[in-house]
């Protein structure tokens, strides 16, 4: 091969080894190893990923105009042992609607304002979420301006506002009235989720309260979601008048030009059919869900909202990671019992379109993780036992009550004015007074004719003494000053220990309230903090009154409905109680339960608000018959008041459980609501068809009284008016605007109502009140619960009263009739028991033509019984036996010490022991003020505040008016009930209860607070008044030894009879005792016709046998024909004071005082006062004085031995009369005490 051949071969060669070389770098499309596969190319790099890095079209769209998005938040989950309390998955941002404006440091977002939709500079802010920084999101350029493979947040270039991404730093949300428990403050956030198909944003932040320890945390979910306005969807309107009617939830507004309101309803666009998803609903309860979905596709169709086939929620079973989401509306199962254990038993929720109302998101919670166990079998609700770390605390919320609890009750009159300048008068009207005495007894027996001449010598010799007596007496009355003295110093002791009492205790303190008390969370249970204190308030008008109670109304209403009072607590009493465990199964029941639970939380779903009086039947002719008649069937105790309008009420829970699940569905009242937001109508009643008439509503949304109904021609078919069904709503129930509008009453008639209110109390009254396995904890939270629910449901009974009067004073047909009956006194007290006549109006039946006709009226007639009923259930109360403090088991008593960490918790609740027996003082007392109150009050906020609708300046009413002789009996009995006595043989000690002391401060003085005297004859009202008047006073009691016959074996100065004159210094007259007795050591046993006597000192002698004891007296005195005599606390007192001191006197066979120290017994010898006691300055004589009566009564106990009756604590006679005298003291300090004075020895019979 040539040398050129060869060249020309390398050269090829080279040339395809080039080639091949080339096409395997670059392959065959040019992209061979150098561009990727023989050399590792670098690969692309990016910031940190970032759940918080948004487009700003999220928010806005591509022109810089903000999107409108549903903005919402709900606590997930509460932590600490404040946060548990916490309900969840509650809307906690109403119906928030807000659009996003972009600030280089904050994504603010602004609520949308109806009136103002164009001006954003009149939206509020809402939040504020911190923005961290702005940038584009692009690779990054070398050094020669070409893009490499970094990607970067630039920040570098154009301004912030062109940049189309950010960073939103989103646990340093900023939510102005975030959630209750002050302050929060935002620890993380996280579960970020970015939905970008749905413009949708939730994320959870965790949080944590400034105050409380830091025991106030949660996770709350935030939400939101961009939605668009539909100018297609047809308004509701709405006028307030409307609330007369029906009750709508969610009402939206907007003011034209700012001004003129134009309101509209909130409701669902049932164009559309509407996914629920059931989230968590236990498989066993799937069922009856569904068909509640169902219940209501169908209400909607028989109102021809839709047409037929048509539903409008579609449910669908789903597990949705977050329950709360504003995509899905849902029906929500809380499972947790420990959750539930805190919580209502549901709740309903809606979230809308503000500008139109249009409802966008709905929910439904049912809190059922305790409905099974309390339904299945009795418990309480939260153990009493595992009270953790509350305050222990008393509180006696009546301390806000009419009129107020003063510090103190008055001394008794004239006693201040007693001094050293009076003991002249004193003197001389002692030496009258009692000279007087001697000489009517000389003439009284003078004047007697002796049977015998051992008669006659007795009666001379007794004439002869008496005069001796009065010729000593002209010549000692200077030593008068000596008795004269002891009452005055006794007077001023009254009064300035009576000072000193209470400037160590006040009467409130008396009810067990403390100091401590006012800056203690259950005082804030029964005293608003931001409420004014009670000197301030009894001075203000009634007007201003209602203007501070609606002060605490947000303007606004919620965007959900919490049924706060709905709770298992309240609830458990009547399901254990009701008929209906007797009937049906425990699946049953708890089905009806659920399935009740379900209609009246997807009600709230759809729009719907409560519906109070969903127990009353209307009246005829207000709505078509066929229902009236149905209602009326249902409306019996036989039939379980089963009988409902709505789905929408609080159902008593005996009531609950009667009703079959299958007879639950929608009612009448329910598709006219319905039919009002979802068709814009509202019904008249059709007398003539009986039926209802659907009217459109006008452009202005106010239903008409009276409509006018034409044809298309315009022709006039009639007019007619507004039928709907007896309704109220909230705010009525809460503020007592109406008796029959209430949660959980029971019937329609005002009888079975209030008689359902009493069963409601009764039936939880043997777990209020005793603590039968192991002991209750914390019996002061116990004690606060009964106090609010003997208060909650008097208080509702008590309208009936009220509401009774008012129509009396002011319905057309009755005002006439009241102006007679209120001028009739035989027509007043025959009032009470005419109604209970089986026919009223029957004049062989009642007596008065005046109540007959007032008895024409069958409401008047229902009124007046349920008002006698109520007083009668107040009287089981007020007699409820002893319990005025809680007993404890102090043996049962354990603290943990150390540290207790994880989920353990301190259970203060046994710190002091355990409590069996509960006191029922809080029934007492609650039954006594409204019995007596003038006043018309409820329990609003968990504080005490008066009735805005009743608790006017022509109202002001007082039961006693109609009702005297039960009244005053009630009274009565709340002393006499109230009142131990060792010396009856039914109890071991004599003690005053509290209740005695309530009535000191309730009865006296509530009739100044009434209008009821200036409308009745000045006789009634005196009639009434004196029922519990009492005179009081410090007296002197003058004791005279009788001179024995001459010819008796009575030994030189040994006297066997005593005599008494009572001086009253206040009165200046004088009275003679009926019965006098010697007790050792110089006590006294005296007692006088008309009066209670109790002696506050020993016998003192001052002038020969003379001797006086300084003692208490109350008399009283019984007006001729008094109709309430019998039923009096005078009479009362009496029967108890005469049954005390017959224990003493005649004893038990004989073994009495009276029988033993008597003038013809030989064997009582007499008592020895050695002459001159009365001079002595030492106290030999008085010694041998009490020698002699301990002698002579250590025969008598020989001689009556074991004839006291083995219940009596007392085992000697001694000891009898001991007790007979303290009770004695004990009767009169309540007679002072209900005749609202106070005695220094009244303290003395209270327990400390």
């Amino acid at each position: 091969m040539s040398k050129r051949k060869r060249s020309q071969n390398v050269k090829a060669l080279r040339l395809g080894l080039g080639l091949i070389l080339m096409a395997t770098i670059f392959g065959c499309t040019g992209r061979g190893l150098l561009n990727g596969k023989l050399f590792k190319e670098r690969a692309a790099e990016t910031p940190p990923p970032s759940e918080q890095r948004v487009e700003k079209t999220f928010f806005v769209d591509p022109s810089g105009k903000p999107k409108t998005f549903l903005c919402a938040w709900a606590p997930e989950m509460g932590r600490g042992w404040i946060g548990k309390y916490i309900t969840l998955m509650v809307n906690e941002s109403m119906h928030c609607n807000i659009e996003f404006e972009i600030t280089e440091n904050y994504l603010v977002g602004k609520v949308i304002h109806p009136s103002f939709p164009d001006d954003r500079n009149r939206w509020k802010e809402a939040l504020k979420i911190p923005i961290s920084k702005h940038y584009y999101y692009e690779k990054n350029k070398d050094s020669y301006g070409r893009e490499t493979n970094e990607w970067i947040e630039n920040t570098s270039r154009s301004h912030w506002s062109a940049r189309p991404m950010m960073t939103v730093n989103l646990a340093g949300t900023e939510i102005l009235d975030f959630l209750w428990g002050g302050p929060h403050r935002i620890t993380s956030a996280e579960e970020i989720e970015w939905d970008r198909t749905n413009n949708f944003l939730g994320f959870s932040i965790n949080t944590v309260s400034s105050n409380w320890w830091g025991e106030m945390q949660a996770k709350i979910r935030i939400n939101f979601l961009k939605f668009d306005h539909d100018p297609s969807f047809k308004r509701i309107p709405y006028h307030q008048e409307n609330s007369k009617y029906l009750n709508i939830l969610h009402v939206m507004g907007k003011r034209i030009e700012g001004i003129e309101p134009d309101l509209y309803v909130a409701h669902w666009d049932v164009r559309k059919t509407q996914k629920l998803y059931l989230n968590g609903v236990p498989k066993e309860h799937e069922k009856t869900i569904l068909g509640v979905v169902e219940e209501w596709n169908q209400a909607f169709e028989r109102v021809e909202a839709v047409p037929k086939g048509h539903k409008v929620f579609e449910p669908i079973v789903a597990n949705l990671k977050h329950p709360f989401d504003l995509r899905y509306p849902s029906f929500t199962w809380i499972s947790d019992k420990a959750i539930s254990m805190y919580s209502p038993l549901g709740i309903g929720m809606a979230h809308a379109d503000v500008r139109n109302g249009k409802i966008i998101w709905g929910g439904v919670v049912l809190y059922g993780g305790m409905l099974e166990k309390y339904i299945n079998a009795y418990a309480p609700v939260a153990s009493a036992s595992s009270v953790e770390a509350e305050n222990l605390t008393k509180a006696f919320p009546l301390a806000l009550g009419t009129p107020p609890i003063p510090n103190r009750l008055p001394d008794m009159p004239g006693v201040g004015n007693v001094d050293l300048s009076v003991k002249g008068t004193i003197v001389n009207d002692l030496s009258r007074s009692h000279l007087d005495y001697i000489n009517d007894e000389i003439v009284r027996l003078a004047r007697s004719t002796p049977k015998n001449l051992k008669e006659q010598e007795s009666l001379k010799a007794e004439i002869d003494g008496l005069k001796a007596h009065l010729a000593k007496m002209e010549g000692n009355k200077s030593r008068l000053g000596v008795i004269a003295n002891d009452l005055i110093s006794h007077s001023q002791s009254e009064v300035e220990e009576n000072n000193q009492y209470f400037s160590r205790k006040s009467l409130l303190n008396q009810f067990g309230y403390t100091k401590q008390n006012q800056s203690q969370p259950v005082d804030r249970f029964f005293r608003s903090e931001d409420r004014k204190e009670i000197n301030a308030i009894m001075g203000e008008s009634n007007k201003a009154r209602r203007a501070e109670l609606l002060s605490h109304f947000t303007p606004t209403a919620s965007a959900y409905f919490v049924e706060d009072g709905r709770t298992v607590e309240n609830m458990m009493g009547a399901w254990n109680e009701s008929e209906a465990h007797s009937v049906r199964t425990y699946p049953e029941m708890l089905d009806s339960v659920v399935k009740d639970l379900a209609l009246h939380e997807i009600g709230h779903f759809l729009g719907m608000g409560h519906q109070f009086k969903e127990n009353i039947v209307p009246k005829e002719g207000t709505v078509p018959s066929r229902f009236v008649g149905a209602l009326k069937e249902r409306a019996t105790k036989k039939a379980g008041f089963t009988n409902m309008t709505s789905v929408m009420g609080y159902r008593n829970g005996r009531t609950e459980m009667v009703l079959p699940a299958d007879e639950l569905h929608p009612m009448p009242h329910d598709e006219l609501v319905l039919r009002y937001l979802y068709k814009g109508e509202y019904p008249v009643y059709d007398k003539q068809k009986d039926d209802f008439r659907y009217v459109n509503l006008p452009t202005s949304g106010k239903i008409k009284a009276i409509t006018e109904v034409r044809n298309q021609d315009g022709s006039l078919i009639g007019k007619f008016p507004v039928s709907y069904f007896p309704a109220c709503n909230d705010y009525e129930a809460s503020l007592g605007a109406d008796p029959y509008c209430n949660r959980w009453d029971r019937g329609s008639s005002a009888e079975d109502i209030t008689a359902s209110y009493f069963e409601g109390i009764s039936d939880n009254l043997v777990a209020n009140l005793y603590s039968l396995v192991g002991g209750g904890g914390n019996e002061w939270r116990a004690e606060s619960r009964l106090w609010w629910v003997a208060l909650s449901s008097f208080s509702r009974v008590r309208l009936f009263y009220d509401e009774m009067r008012r129509r009396l004073r002011s319905s057309e047909h009755l005002k006439p009739l009241w102006n007679q009956l209120r001028m009739d006194q035989d027509s007043l007290f025959e009032f009470s028991q005419a109604c209970q006549k089986d026919d009223p109006t029957d004049e062989n039946q009642v007596k008065s033509e005046i109540l007959r006709k007032i008895f024409q009226d069958k409401d008047m007639i229902d009124l007046c019984r349920a008002n006698n009923l109520a007083l009668n259930e107040y009287k089981f109360f007020v007699n409820l036996p002893e319990g005025d403090y809680t007993k404890m088991d102090h043996e049962n008593r354990y603290i943990s010490g150390g540290y207790l960490m994880g989920d353990a918790n301190r259970n203060w609740g046994h710190i002091f022991g355990s409590w069996y027996q509960l006191s029922n003082l809080p029934l007492k007392i609650s039954s006594l003020y409204t019995l007596t109150t003038a006043n018309p009050y409820l329990i609003f906020w968990g504080g005490f505040a008066w009735n805005p609708f009743y608790d006017y300046e022509e109202n002001k009413f007082l039961y006693r008016t109609l009702y005297p002789r039960e009244y005053t009996k009630l009274v009565a009995d709340a002393v006499k009930y109230n009142l131990r006595f060792a010396a009856t043989g039914r109890d071991d000690i004599t003690v005053m209860g509290r209740s005695v002391l309530a009535a000191g401060w309730m009865v006296p003085w509530q009739r100044y607070y009434s209008n009821d005297s200036a409308k009745l004859p000045r006789a009634y009202n005196e009639t009434l008044n004196q029922q519990n008047e009492f005179q009081l006073s410090i007296v002197a009691v003058i004791i005279s030894a009788t001179q024995p016959d001459a010819n008796s074996d009575t030994e030189a100065d040994r006297y066997k009879k005593f005599t008494a004159t009572i001086y009253d210094f206040f009165t200046g007259k004088s009275a003679t005792a009926r019965d006098v007795y010697v007790l050792p050591q110089g006590n006294i046993f005296v007692r006088a016709n008309g009066m209670f006597l109790y002696p506050v000192t020993k016998m003192k002698f001052w002038s020969g046998t003379s001797s006086y004891i300084i003692a208490y007296k109350v008399d009283y005195d019984f007006e001729v024909g008094d109709l309430l005599l019998e039923d009096s606390v005078k009479f009362s007192l009496r029967e108890v004071h005469d049954s005390i001191t017959g224990a003493c006197v005649e004893g038990f066979g004989g073994s009495g005082l009276a029988g033993f120290f008597d003038n013809g017994n030989p064997e009582f010898k007499g008592f020895y006062i050695p002459p001159g006691i009365a001079e002595e300055t030492g106290k030999e004589k008085l010694g041998l004085f009490y020698e002699s009566i301990d002698t002579e009564f250590g025969k008598y106990e020989t001689k009556v031995s074991g004839k006291i009756p083995e219940n009596f604590s007392a085992r000697t006679m001694k000891a009898m009369c001991d007790e007979s005298i303290r009770g004695t003291g004990q009767i009169l300090s309540s007679a002072a005490i209900v005749n609202g004075y106070w005695l220094r020895i009244t303290s003395e019979f209270l327990v400390k």
